[in-house]
């Protein structure tokens, strides 16, 4: 199983990779007249191409080799659905509800990794899922959720999101053992590029033109150096504590919006922060993970 160094170094990347992702809402804040579907393909092309790059300036082409392909699929089918249930939800309802509801993944990231990683659910688990529970809540304010009959949809599209957002990682964890931390954030990214691809309209690349220096930020540092970090920290750290470590994105999002785009958080934010932290604090500091996954049992044997 991996070491308390390991831990700690898989820990520091998922941190790592919250602090990049928390740059997404910026990038995307600072765009004009480009469709969200738009988004998603320059972010997804520029995020392959820079990956593709990393591996062939290594030397090291035969790690993007397609191998394992039937999790291959999954991960690239859950990735795909994540985004895209994700964008579809906030068509429906305020970003506050879709943004909660997908933070529910670390709640099915629990499940799942209980059920097919074999991994104990320990008590400082539970206790991080509520404080970063709380925590999202309350940076995305509780009053603004819409809670009726016609956000059902919306709501359901975004809680699938954050099911889809966990069985990635869930399949990613037992993947990452295999192969390089670029692999799996390559084959996303072409796979749902290439979907993409049939729903742009010809004047998508004028769109993407005018909004070139946003769309390179968001596509390398946000999405291709944030994911590989995203998966180095996934084979290091158990799954159950993946999705708690990352719920710091929303704190660093928050306090990006107020530095750059002026929006000051409000008391429940901070708030909010504090528990996310809490909770992030309860995962990091315990002194030794006794209980080995199913895949790290595998290996050791």
């Amino acid at each position: 199983m991996a070491s308390p160094d390991g831990r700690a170094h898989g820990y520091a990347r998922l941190l790592a990779y919250s602090a990049l992702a928390a740059f997404i809402g910026i990038f995307v804040k600072l765009m004009s007249g480009i469709a969200p579907i738009e988004i998603l393909f320059f972010r997804m092309a520029v995020a392959g191409v820079c990956v593709a790059a990393f591996v062939l300036v290594r030397g090291k082409t035969s790690e993007l080799s397609l191998v394992e392909l039937p999790r291959t699929l999954l991960v690239v089918v859950f990735q795909g659905l994540n985004t895209g249930l994700y964008i579809t939800a906030l068509q429906y309802v305020p970003v506050s509800n879709a943004v909660f509801l997908l933070y529910t993944a670390p709640v099915f990231s629990v499940i799942l990794a209980r059920v097919f990683l074999n991994e104990r659910i320990e008590p400082r688990t539970i206790l991080g899922i509520a404080a970063a529970t709380v925590g999202t809540l309350l940076i995305v304010n509780p009053s603004s959720l819409a809670l009726g009959s016609d956000a059902l949809l919306g709501n359901l599209l975004a809680l699938g999101a954050g099911f889809s957002f966990a069985a990635m990682a869930a399949v990613s964890k037992s993947l990452s053992q295999k192969v390089s931390s670029a692999y799996v954030p390559f084959w996303q990214y072409i796979g749902v590029a290439a979907f993409c691809i049939f729903f742009l309209s010809p004047s998508s690349l004028s769109a993407g033109i005018a909004n070139w220096w946003q769309l390179l930020g968001l596509g390398f540092l946000s999405t291709a150096v944030a994911y590989i970090l995203f998966m180095q920290g996934v084979k290091l750290v158990k799954a159950q504590h993946v999705f708690i470590i990352t719920s710091v994105e929303t704190v660093f999002a928050t306090g990006l919006a107020a530095l750059i785009l002026h929006e000051m958080p409000s008391w429940l934010a901070l708030l909010g922060a504090a528990f996310i932290l809490a909770g992030a604090y309860a995962i990091t500091k315990g002194s030794g993970d006794k209980i080995q996954d199913k895949t790290q049992m595998r290996k050791k044997r």
